[in-house]
């Protein structure tokens, strides 16, 4: 899981997003999705404008992109996503 939050933060770093941790409760959903082409369920977790962060290997899936994906469940509280998580 720390991974994933560090991939996270480079990825808000990167785009110099300053949010505070009440604003990415309040924005982001963890969600478990199925990657269509590789016939592939995934962790990840949905911004609030429809991008997904995968937590395998931290890529940004782009909302005009997410005809790839279907979303299988949302979450309502913060799980763990070791499962998820390539080496």
């Amino acid at each position: 899981m720390q991974l994933f939050l560090k991939k996270y933060l480079h990825y808000l770093l990167k785009y110099d997003i300053i949010i505070t941790e009440r604003e990415v409760n309040k924005m982001t959903q963890q969600i478990k999705f199925l990657d269509k082409e590789n016939d592939v369920i995934h962790g990840g977790i949905l911004l609030d404008n429809g991008d997904i962060i995968c937590a395998c290997c931290g890529c940004i899936i782009p909302n005009d992109e997410r005809n790839t994906v279907y979303i299988l469940d949302h979450y309502n509280v913060w799980i763990d996503f070791s499962e998820f998580i390539c080496d």
